[in-house]
């Protein structure tokens, strides 16, 4: 057992979904249609909202944040199969954890929906990953009164989802926090939104990442490279959210590449998780700051400082999602034989307005530009950017190649036209020169036949051309 204690640190499990293409007016607008569920703001969500306006100034007009009621969950082993009848008693009997919930509404549809969990007690090793692995856990959260009115719309009220009521009229929910965020808060929201989004949910999986800011250590060092040297299997194991580990020699080498432009703390990716390690200057830093941007609570001066590079993350996995959702579509609509070319220009031309705050720089200051680029190559994004040009080239082809399949049917009924033209001439020369009025009835016929003719074998002709076009 490893004699390394986290003394204090907090977690921030980040599910993103997809709601639906909103039409985005301005984010006054859309807060107005949710402030029945919204609470009243902050100042821990202020300097969260403060910064990430700062640090993201160009594409703040793009992503609206707000505060839900915080929530209630009871982490317990087999809580899956407990009766309805038990779950509240359940509640009742053992400690809760209370997670924040700050969504941000994205204006592709994207919501990102984070849960702040700190934790300010000592707690071993095992303790820590235990409590970073909440996220994946079946939990029972309590509903917030807020949310009762539209109990109506929620989804998924089966095994994954179950939604109990207490005796005092309360109600519960035996779920995941992936399957809260999908089942409960997209249909509510999707609900007050009616009027914004009008278009169907085009992607229902959740993504879900994790990142953990350890605030606090024993021991503890001027700076964070002997505490990785000493304890590099721990820290990874905790960043990771590995149930185990075990003492390497290698466990140091996840740690090569330190993130961070600040000398108190460093940033680490591990694919779908991050870490956050300060060194223990944490109090002395976070209390200057305090001062200097005069805050009332000290947590809110830690959230000031670690926003800074939290929202460039949440940057990075939202423009994965919004990446893979498009490659999704795409790949959908090119194999789908009734698509339009209208509506494949449009799915087009919604990608590129999604992701272009992308190329065009979401933060105006040389340092966290600098820092989400390593963060994007660490995260293999411009392979994922290559895949979708691919299938934006596909698509391209697919356009044209519907365009001139239409403009060889517009040919073919022009021939048609031209043909059926000329048959009937042939009939009316035919029957002027005839003689006899007997004639007339025969050779009416025989120009009849011959002009119905025609059309078929043109309109076979015709379909055997775009057949041939096709392949």
């Amino acid at each position: 057992m490893s004699d390394l204690k986290i003394l204090d640190f907090a977690v921030i499990f980040r599910n993103v979904i997809d709601l639906g293409k909103p039409v985005w007016k301005n984010r006054e607008h859309l807060l107005r249609e949710v402030q029945s569920v919204v609470v009243e703001e902050n100042e821990v969500f202020n300097a969260m909202n403060q910064v990430s306006d700062t640090v993201c100034s160009l594409s703040k007009k793009q992503m609206l944040r707000f505060e839900l009621p915080e929530i209630e969950v009871v982490d317990i082993p087999k809580v899956y199969f407990y009766a309805d009848k038990d779950i509240a008693k359940a509640f009742n009997k053992h400690d809760k954890k209370t997670l924040q919930v700050y969504p941000s509404f994205h204006r592709s549809g994207t919501l990102t929906c984070n849960f702040h969990f700190r934790v300010q007690q000592e707690s071993s090793v095992e303790e820590a990953i235990k409590a970073v692995r909440i996220n994946l856990r079946t939990l029972i959260i309590k509903l917030p009164s807020e949310f009762i009115p539209y109990k109506d719309h929620f989804e998924g009220k089966d095994d994954k989802t179950r939604i109990v009521k207490g005796d005092e009229g309360d109600f519960y929910v035996v779920t995941t926090l992936k399957n809260y965020t999908s089942n409960i808060l997209r249909p509510m929201l999707r609900h007050l939104w009616n009027k914004t989004i009008q278009s169907d949910v085009s992607l229902f999986r959740c993504v879900s990442s994790t990142l953990v800011q350890i605030y606090q250590t024993n021991p503890s060092y001027p700076s964070i490279d002997p505490l990785i040297q000493n304890y590099a299997s721990e820290l990874h194991a905790i960043g990771t959210m590995h149930k185990t580990y075990q003492k390497s020699d290698t466990a140091n080498e996840n740690f090569v590449n330190n993130l961070s432009s600040d000398e108190e703390l460093g940033v680490f990716t591990f694919g779908l998780s991050d870490l956050v390690i300060f060194d223990n200057t944490y109090e002395e830093v976070t209390k200057t700051l305090q001062e200097r941007k005069k805050l009332k609570d000290f947590y809110s001066a830690v959230i000031y400082n670690t926003t800074h590079y939290g929202v460039l993350l949440e940057w990075l996995y939202l423009e994965k999602f919004i990446i893979d959702r498009y490659n999704r579509l795409l790949s959908r609509a090119i194999a789908d034989e009734n698509t339009s070319p209208s509506q494949m220009l449009s799915l087009q031309k919604q990608s590129m307005q999604d992701l272009i705050m992308y190329t065009a720089g979401i933060t105006p200051y040389p340092s966290r530009e600098e820092f989400l680029e390593k963060a994007r190559l660490a995260h293999r994004v411009p392979e994922l950017q290559e895949k979708i040009e691919k299938k934006r080239d596909l698509a391209t082809d697919y356009v044209i190649q519907e365009y001139t399949l239409r403009t060889n049917k517009a040919i073919q009924l022009v021939n048609i036209f031209v043909s059926a033209t000329a048959a009937f001439g042939l009939m009316e020369v035919i029957l002027s020169i005839s003689q006899q009025q007997t004639n007339k009835m025969f050779w009416g016929g025989i120009t009849t036949a011959l002009f119905v003719g025609v059309l078929v074998f043109l309109s076979m002709s015709s379909k055997i051309i775009v057949s041939k076009t096709r392949r």
